[in-house]
């Protein structure tokens, strides 16, 4: 607001709470989608691109890093090491941003209903995926009965959604996860770094509530899912991480500028670690172009902002 509205006057106040709302819609990466739909607004598809890679990028080579250095202390130290106290660290971050949130979203009686319920389900079904859009769309569906949520005079005229555009999107999806499937069943060389991409594109594409929703996924991907019984005898083919390991990255993403998803960086360096120090490279790129891939896709080629 103090930058793009008050300072640049890049988009109205007006303009800019309506991207920060459409953008909480989509799946994705809320902060990193706003900043691209107003680079967008100003520059279209060019400048969109750039604005994206310049507030990622500080981040991602920054997590990116810290992955060389957690893989050298290993996970056994980790502990009794200066980052023993950054897990914590990571509840008082998540607390102060949930305080400073409800001061502003949680206004008036309906709001404080749709939080309570909202809570409630997301406590009872948090495994469920669905979950998630479901309570978005049942809140918008609340809201358009309550007149002191959503004044007829903010209304904003309807919008066409382009869907030609979301092919892309789609075609990426399904052919991430066919090339990682057969990767796994064939056993080819480096397939881990196909199973990584499928992922965390995935996780790009389906994670509801931003980096807060998308930690939660990874340590069940990569911490639980692999202890599952029916994994026993198929270890060299599941990506395994230590849970010291990515608790520590959590904290650590918290405490440094930039979007929360960069701990994708960090995730996929230590994902891929074990096969060597080029890999694990790899798998720091791999990591921040397929975790925020679909943010772009979906800003780009599925907002209906697309004609401002």
């Amino acid at each position: 607001m103090k930058t793009f509205v008050d300072k640049r006057k890049d988009v109205t106040k007006e303009e800019l709470m309506e991207y920060v709302s459409f953008c909480q819609m989509l799946p994705g990466a809320s902060s990193t989608q706003t900043l691209t739909l107003i680079g967008y607004k100003r520059g279209g598809i060019s400048l969109a691109v750039i604005t994206l890679i310049v507030w990622i990028l500080p981040a991602c080579i920054l997590m990116g890093m810290f992955s060389f250095v957690v893989s050298k202390i290993g996970p056994a130290n980790l502990q009794t090491s200066a980052f023993q106290f950054i897990q914590s660290m990571a509840i008082g971050f998540l607390a102060y941003a949930a305080v400073k949130t409800f001061k502003i979203s949680i206004t008036n009686q309906i709001t404080q209903i749709i939080m309570l319920v909202s809570t409630v389900a997301t406590f009872l079904f948090f495994k469920i995926p669905l979950i998630f859009p479901i309570l978005i769309v049942v809140g918008g569906f609340v809201t358009n009965f309550s007149s002191k949520r959503i004044p007829e005079s903010e209304r904003g005229k309807p919008r066409q959604i382009r869907w030609r555009n979301i092919w892309l999107f789609v075609l990426i999806f399904i052919v991430s996860a066919s090339l990682s499937v057969s990767a796994r069943k064939e056993e080819w060389p480096n397939r881990k770094a196909y199973n990584l991409f499928e992922n965390f594109y995935r996780f790009g594409s389906i994670v509801f509530g931003g980096g807060d929703v998308l930690i939660p996924m990874m340590l069940d991907q990569y911490v639980a899912r692999p202890q599952a019984p029916r994994f026993a005898d198929n270890k060299q083919n599941i990506i395994k991480i230590d849970k010291n390991e990515l608790l520590t990255g959590a904290g650590m993403v918290r405490a440094i500028p930039g979007p929360v998803f960069s701990i994708a960086s960090f995730t996929g360096g230590i994902a891929l670690k074990k096969e060597g120090k080029k890999m694990q490279i790899l798998g720091c790129i791999i990591g921040s172009v397929a975790i925020f891939l679909p943010s772009l896709l979906l800003i780009l080629f599925f907002s209906p902002f697309g004609n401002t």
